[in-house]
């Protein structure tokens, strides 16, 4: 398990971490009481009955913590609020913080309130991603009926959610950070933007110069690097 990987998702610990409640994907406060040890996300391990294993510390290191209640997409005021398998987060600063579901695949997601996809939140990291309600849409036709929507990567297809601004390049810590049409590439600690392609190269924009499209390790898309 990378153990930094979630402060890079941008669902970062609001407490004492030095983030912003107005950063793009902001879980609420959730530090006080984790203590660190080598515990599993998903599935769920490595902690006594009663605790969950969510993160702790700058770099959301796993550790174990009481486990709260909070089912899928119920309100929270920190991670503490939400039960095993959950994490308190937001998909945007004028998102509600809801308890989201973990995921590997949109499979992995709760489909009895509202049918919900795997947001891939950064290409090349094998940890759990987060479920979120979306409109299914085409990430390399863009067709999201929001104009101010965009079409991100999940699962197999796509998820139509407030679209980012950042161009090919730019550094980031979650996908929607993004200008349409492009994906949240790197590792925990480094992760840049960079265009969506096909690496069959039937549909989409071809790659610039000195770049190649790469596949992605989930979905059938890849990006130019």
């Amino acid at each position: 398990m990378s153990a930094g990987r979630w402060w890079a998702l941008g669902l970062a610990l609001a407490a004492g971490c030095g983030r912003s409640s107005t950063d793009t994907e902001t879980a609420h406060p959730t530090t006080v009481g984790v203590t660190p040890v080598a515990c599993t996300l998903l599935p769920q391990s490595g902690c006594r009955s009663g605790q969950k294993c969510t993160f702790s510390g700058l770099q959301g290191e796993p550790g174990c913590a009481p486990a709260g209640t909070g089912g899928d997409l119920a309100s929270c005021n920190g991670d503490g609020d939400c039960a095993a398998g959950f994490f308190c987060a937001r998909m945007g600063p004028s998102s509600p913080a809801l308890c989201r579901s973990l995921c590997h695949r949109d499979e992995d997601c709760p489909q009895s309130r509202t049918p919900q996809l795997c947001l891939i939140t950064i290409a090349g990291d094998p940890n759990p991603e987060v479920c979120t309600p979306a409109e299914s849409c085409d990430p390399l036709a863009q067709d999201c009926n929001d104009l101010a929507a965009a079409c991100y990567p999940s699962g197999a297809g796509g998820s139509c959610l407030p679209a980012g601004s950042r161009p090919v390049g730019a550094a980031c810590n979650f996908i929607t950070d993004c200008a349409p049409g492009e994906i949240c590439v790197g590792t925990a600690r480094s992760a840049a933007c960079r265009q969506l392609c096909d690496p069959a190269g039937a549909r989409g924009r071809a790659c610039g110069e000195g770049t190649r499209c790469a596949a992605l390790a989930s979905g059938p898309l890849g990006a130019c690097q």
